[in-house]
């Protein structure tokens, strides 16, 4: 439940251009008690916010983990299509 209380936090924050924040708290979501089924969807919104914060490179890196680490999730496709994006 804590996973899901930091991504909502994020949600807010993201709300309030504060993407910065945001990706901080969407990175603690991916990161407390990671699995399978939720974690590429926080390290997706980790992406985007990382993306309003003009951190390309810190985008890059929430994609690739999902590609690495998640490949067979609904949001590896999307992860690898906003990092070809990045990389035009």
């Amino acid at each position: 439940m804590q996973s899901r209380a930091y991504s909502l936090m994020g949600d807010a924050q993201l709300e309030l251009n504060k993407p910065k924040e945001a990706a901080d708290l969407y990175a603690k979501a991916a990161d407390h008690n990671a699995n399978d089924y939720f974690t590429p969807g926080y390290l997706l919104k980790q992406g985007v916010a990382l993306e309003a914060a003009k951190d390309n490179e810190g985008a890059a890196k929430a994609y690739d983990r999902i590609v690495n680490d998640y490949a067979t999730s609904q949001e590896a496709a999307e992860a690898r299509q906003a990092k070809a994006r990045l990389q035009q």
